[in-house]
């Protein structure tokens, strides 16, 4: 093979790479008449991130206090604090609380379009003694974060 064989084939390689590559990072690839695509399907973009979801015995000046994942039996309330950050439009959150994985309350808060936002909701439960969540959901019903914890 002449010196110029040998720079096409090696350039014909590296493209064949090259296309490859790209095709598995979720580029397009065509082939003659065929177009084929990796590409996944486009994923909602959050509304916000969620900077901590915990549980608490109480709030105050906008900071949880008594954060724990178990709770005496005599504590009368609980409550779950959020801290959400970059949030790019108003939406709302629900916080669904469970005791012994079956819903018992939910109560839905808005978010207002921020940099950072704080909200709780609180629940009373006072000799409820068993296994508890908190699911935060988005506006869309999905859950974001679950935080559990225990009634003992």
């Amino acid at each position: 093979m002449n010196k110029k064989a040998i720079v096409f084939a090696s350039a014909v390689v590296f493209v064949m790479v090259s296309v490859t590559a790209y095709s598995q990072q979720g580029m397009t690839q065509t082939t003659g008449q065929t177009q084929t695509t990796n590409q996944a399907p486009p994923q909602e973009k959050a509304l916000f991130n969620v900077a901590k979801l915990v549980v608490c015995t109480g709030v105050e000046n906008r900071t949880p206090v008594g954060a724990a994942e178990s709770f005496s039996a005599s504590t009368e309330k609980v409550y779950a604090f959020l801290d959400a950050t970059k949030i790019a439009e108003d939406t709302q959150v629900t916080f669904v609380w469970l005791y012994n994985q079956k819903e018992v309350s939910k109560v839905s808060l808005p978010l207002k379009k921020s940099f950072r936002w704080r909200t709780f909701a609180n629940k009373t439960v006072s000799g409820m003694k068993g296994d508890w969540a908190v699911e935060l959901k988005d506006a869309n019903g999905n859950t974001l974060k679950t935080a559990s914890f225990k009634i003992e």
